[in-house]
C-alpha cells in the first residue's frame, strides 16, 4: 500500500514537471496546481492520475467560475502621493484585520502596517469594506458588486466562450488575469512606487502572484520574495518553481527547503530559511485535543467511518473530549457545518471513551491539510484521516523526519522524530529584516 502511495505521489510530481516543460503559461488559473482546492489545476492532475475523461463544459465553467466576482475590482487608496515607498507587500485580509484606528494586522507576517511606514500594503479583500480611517500606507482592492459588475462579466464570459469553442489563439481572461492586471496597472500609475526595492507576498504559487512578480521584475530593479507562510503540504505542487516565481522563497524549516529543491525545481540558493511568523502567537493548546476539518473534503462517509473506528478501538476513559474546528474560510459553508454535526453525533455515541482527566492527547486532521505538521512541531501526536490517501498522506520518502504508522487505507498515525525541521522558531526573522524601515 505504501509503495503504491509513493508511486502515485511521484507521478503527480512528474505530471506537473512535464506540464511546465511544455512551456505552458504559469500565469493562468489552470496552471495553479493547489491540491487543497477543487480547482481546474487539481482537476487536471486527477484526470491524469485516474485516467478520467475531460468534461469540456465542466472545464469551461471552472475556468470562469469567479469571473463575476472579479470583473469589477474597486481600489481604495489613502496614501500620500509624495511618499516614496521602499517595500511593497501584496497580501490578503478581511474586516477583522483592521483596528479602529485604521491599522492593518497581517496574520501571515504577524505584524502591523503602522510598524512599517516605508512599506505600502496592497490588501486583497473578498468583500466590500468601507472604513473612514485607514493608514496612509494601505491600499484596499475588493470586488465591487453592482450593475457594471454583471455587464463586464457577460462581456468577458462571451469573449472567453468565443476563444475556446471557436479555436481562437487569443488569450482568455480569468480571475488571475483580472487581479494581476489591476495591481500591475496600479503600481505602474503611481510614481511613489517607482523606487521600490523589495516586493513580498505570502506566497501560494497562485497565477496572479507569478504574473505580478514577472512583470515588476521586467519593469523595475527590485528583489521579489515569496513567503511560504504555511507548514508544508504533503504534496506542494502549487509551489513548483516556474517563470514568474519569486527571486527568493522563504521557508521555515531545513527539511522543507531540502524537499523543495529536490522535488519542486527550486534552485537551492533561491530558498532562504526564515522565522515561521504565521505561528508566532500559537502554541500547543491551539492544536491539542482538536479535530481540524480542511478547506475542502471528499468522501464524507470515509471520514465518519474512520473516526468511528478510531474511537471504537480506544479504551473507555482513555481520551480527552476534543473540539471540532471548521476551516476559517468555510465556517458558514453548509457542507462543513453538516459534517461537524455528524461528527458530534459520533462523539456522543462513544462518550464512554472520554474522560476529562485523561493524560492522552491527540490532534485529528482530515484531508489535504498542513495541520499534521504544525501539531507535530508542538510535540503532539496526530491521527490523519485521509479520504484521498494518494494526495493527503505524508510519506517518509518526502518527509523523513515523521514517524508514520498505518492504521488502515485511510488513516495514519504520526509522531515527530526531531522538532524544528519544518517550523523552526530559532530561525532568524528575515521577513521583518526586509521590512525594516
Amino acid at each position: 500500500m505504501k509503495n503504491d502511495l509513493v508511486l502515485k505521489q511521484k507521478k503527480i510530481l512528474k505530471i506537473v514537471r512535464e506540464y511546465f516543460k511544455r512551456k505552458n503559461s504559469p500565469f493562468k488559473k489552470k496552471s495553479y496546481f493547489a491540491l487543497y482546492e477543487n480547482g481546474i489545476g487539481s482537476q487536471y492532475i486527477k484526470n491524469k492520475i485516474y485516467n478520467l475523461k475531460i468534461d469540456i463544459f465542466k472545464k469551461f465553467i471552472l475556468e470562469n467560475f469567479n469571473l463575476i466576482n472579479y470583473s469589477n475590482l474597486k481600489i481604495i487608496s489613502n496614501n500620500n502621493k509624495n511618499e516614496n515607498f521602499k517595500n511593497l507587500v501584496i497580501t490578503w485580509g478581511n474586516k477583522s484585520s483592521f483596528s479602529n484606528d485604521g491599522t492593518f494586522h497581517d496574520k501571515y507576517f504577524s505584524t502591523h502596517s503602522s510598524n512599517h511606514k516605508k512599506t505600502l500594503w496592497i490588501i486583497l479583500l473578498n468583500e466590500e469594506f468601507i472604513n473612514e480611517i485607514i493608514d496612509k500606507n494601505i491600499v484596499l482592492i475588493y470586488p465591487k458588486k453592482n450593475l457594471l459588475n454583471y455587464i463586464k462579466f457577460i462581456k468577458i464570459f462571451l469573449y472567453n466562450l468565443f476563444n475556446i469553442f471557436l479555436g481562437s489563439n487569443n488569450q482568455t481572461i480569468d480571475q488571475d488575469y483580472l487581479i494581476s492586471d489591476c495591481i500591475n496597472n496600479f503600481i505602474y500609475n503611481n510614481k511613489n512606487l517607482s523606487n521600490l526595492k523589495n516586493l513580498i507576498m505570502p506566497y501560494e504559487g497562485q497565477a496572479f502572484q507569478k504574473s505580478i512578480f514577472y512583470k515588476q521584475k521586467k519593469l523595475k530593479k527590485i528583489k521579489t520574495f515569496g513567503f511560504d507562510h504555511s507548514a508544508p503540504h504533503s504534496i506542494a505542487t502549487q509551489l513548483y518553481y516556474t517563470k514568474g516565481s519569486p527571486d527568493y522563497l522563504l521557508v521555515s524549516g531545513i527539511n522543507t527547503k531540502k524537499n523543495y529543491y529536490k522535488y519542486y525545481n527550486w534552485p537551492q540558493k533561491k530558498i532562504k530559511l526564515t522565522f515561521p511568523s504565521r505561528y508566532k502567537n500559537f502554541d500547543k493548546k491551539d492544536f491539542k485535543n482538536k479535530m481540524f476539518l480542511p478547506y475542502d473534503f471528499v468522501k464524507e462517509d470515509e471520514i465518519l467511518k474512520n473516526l468511528e473506528n478510531f474511537l471504537k478501538n480506544r479504551k473507555n476513559n482513555s481520551l480527552k473530549k476534543f473540539r471540532i474546528n471548521i476551516h476559517p474560510v468555510k465556517i458558514k459553508d453548509k457542507r462543513h457545518i453538516n459534517l461537524k454535526k455528524k461528527i458530534q453525533q459520533i462523539i456522543r455515541k462513544y462518550k464512554q471513551k472520554f474522560f476529562d482527566k485523561s493524560s492522552n492527547s491527540v490532534t485529528i486532521a482530515v484531508g489535504f491539510t498542513t495541520t499534521p505538521i504544525v501539531a507535530l512541531e508542538f510535540k503532539l501526536s496526530v491521527l490523519h484521516i485521509c479520504p484521498n490517501p494518494d494526495f493527503d498522506t505524508y510519506l517518509n520518502c518526502f518527509w523523513p523526519n515523521i514517524k508514520i504508522k498505518k492504521i488502515n487505507k485511510f488513516s495514519f498515525f504520526y509522531t515527530l522524530n526531531q522538532k524544528g525541521k519544518y517550523l523552526n522558531f530559532k530561525n532568524t526573522n528575515k521577513i521583518l529584516e526586509i521590512l525594516n524601515d
